[in-house]
Order: structure tokens, then sequence, then C-alpha cells
């Protein structure tokens, strides 16, 4: 997937893999017609590479700024949003903060320390990161940059357990992308019930005292992807060490659609255009100034 911010366009969208709109752009298709050499094979097998495209473009009008859609999508339902989905974690995990801050009346923020503690017989406590400068510790807001600078997958899963998997989905559910379904963390290969199991977390001051703490949580998150078309994809992958023949499934994998990865992203960082449906994220400014200037 390619995101593009630019002046003229918002956010363009393009991913080999992802909906079949009703209508399809003219103005997209014209555009890839016109460089054959680059695109003509991808447009002849569009359906078999997944091809699908969302650009939305800033129109200034009397009542505040809105959206020009242009799409293209072909073949099946189902892509894989990969590193995208790190985005999802970093807003709820800061959303998550601002709740416990509220809840317990303390300092807490994105750049209060955390402790993570053991929860599988593999993992010890976790209360560092080197790549920390400023101090070593691990926070929401270094994992968060780590996430936005590298694509780091150990800051993404921090956050996800940070948030908890509940807290991932809801507030995206909340925020209007209703096909968002987040189902695990990254590189890290547990079963689809672990994945939605997240450690005890403890809170510390700048003195290293514990001023509040998370409880082990366990997601009732039910859902799968089986409503989607294309979710075997492949002719061999691997499980573990072994290499096993026949298609993968994607049924709990993540997944969002490109227009509301297109959403999330417009919501994000530029909150003045409206978008039917959609409420927002519930972050503070100097949280939503602090990502967009990571990114």
């Amino acid at each position: 997937m390619l995101l593009i911010h630019t002046p003229s366009f918002a956010l363009a969208a393009l991913s080999w893999l992802g909906t079949p709109p009703s209508e399809e752009s003219a103005l997209l298709l014209d555009a890839l017609k016109a460089n054959p050499d680059a695109f003509g094979s991808i447009l002849e097998n569009a359906d078999e590479h997944r091809l699908k495209i969302e650009v939305a473009v800033v129109v200034d009008g009397p009542d505040g700024p809105t959206l020009e859609r242009h799409s293209i999508d072909r073949g099946p339902d189902y892509w894989y949003p990969a590193s995208s989905v790190k985005t999802c974690a970093a807003i709820a995990a800061f959303v998550k903060l601002d709740r416990l801050g509220e809840d317990t009346g303390r300092p807490i923020d994105r750049d209060t320390p955390l402790r993570f503690l053991p929860l599988f017989d593999d993992e010890t406590v976790d209360d560092a990161d080197p790549s920390h400068l400023d101090g070593g510790m691990i926070t929401a807001a270094h994992e968060a940059r780590k996430v936005f600078l590298v694509s780091d997958n150990r800051g993404y899963n921090r956050l996800y357990e940070l948030a908890g998997n509940d807290v991932v989905n809801d507030v995206m559910r909340d925020a209007g992308l209703s096909t968002c379904r987040i189902f695990h963390r990254l590189s890290e290969f547990r079963s689809p019930s672990d994945q939605l199991r997240v450690p005890a977390i403890e809170l510390m001051d700048g003195e290293g005292e514990t001023i509040a703490s998370l409880p082990v949580r366990t997601s009732a998150f039910e859902e799968t992807n089986a409503d989607l078309d294309g979710i075997s994809i492949g002719t061999g992958h691997t499980s573990g060490d072994q290499v096993v023949d026949g298609p993968m499934s994607f049924e709990r994998k993540n997944y969002i659609s490109l227009r509301d990865l297109q959403d999330m992203h417009v919501m994000l960082l530029r909150p003045d255009i409206a978008i039917d449906g959609a409420s927002g994220f519930p972050i503070s400014d100097g949280d939503r100034a602090f990502i967009a200037e990571a990114m």
C-alpha cells in the first residue's frame, strides 16, 4: 500500500490487495491507462491483483472542506493491511491513557513510564527500551514514534497490549470505521485466543513508583473475516518452522477496508473535514499533533 499526502490530494491509498464500488473513477482509470508500460498488465489482470485505489481530493466549500472521492476496487473483498494497523494501536493507546488519567486523577499521559509484566511462559518483566535516549524507559510516546519512523513491530505490540484488543477495535468502530477488525500482534506467533490476551501493566512516576496499574485483560472479540471473499490466499505458507502446502487462511487476520483506512488518516490529520457517519477520535490536540509530527 502507498499513502500519499500532497497539497492537492489529501490522501491517496494504493494497494494490490481490499470491495468493488458501484462506479469506478474515470479519472483514475484514465491516469492508469495513460501509462500502459507501468500499469497495463495490472489493469488487464485487475481482479487477480485485487487492485484497489482510493483517492480523496479536498474541496473547499461554503460550509467547510469536504472530500471528493475517486475509487477503483477489483477482485475479492479481503486485503491484508499489514503495518498500516499500527496507527490504530497508537490512537487507541493514547485514548486508553487519557481515560486512565481521568479515572485515577493521576498525571498519566503518553510520556508516563510503563512496566509490562510477563503473561506467557517465555516472557520476563519488560520495563526498558534502550532505543529511548531520554532515560531508557518504555513510554507510549516513544513506542508510537518507533512505529511511525521505522514501522517497529515491538512498538506496535506494546501499544496493542497497553490499549487492549477491545479498546483498539472499539475506538475504531466508535469513530465510524465499521470494517476495522484487529485480531493480533505482529511477528509474534501465538494462538488466536492468546492474541486476545494482554499482560498486566504498571504505570510509574519519574521515580519509578507505581501510580496506576492495568490487570491482565482478555478480549471477548469473537468476529472473523468469514463474511469476506478471498480470505484463503496463496499456494503454500509457513506454520512455525513448517512449510504447509495449500493456501493460508486470513479468517482471523487483521483487516480494515481501504476506504476506512483512508478515513482514519483524514480524521486524524484533518479533523476539520466532515466525513459522513464518522465522529472522529477522542484524543487531545497534543496527542494528535504528536502523532502528526511523528508521521
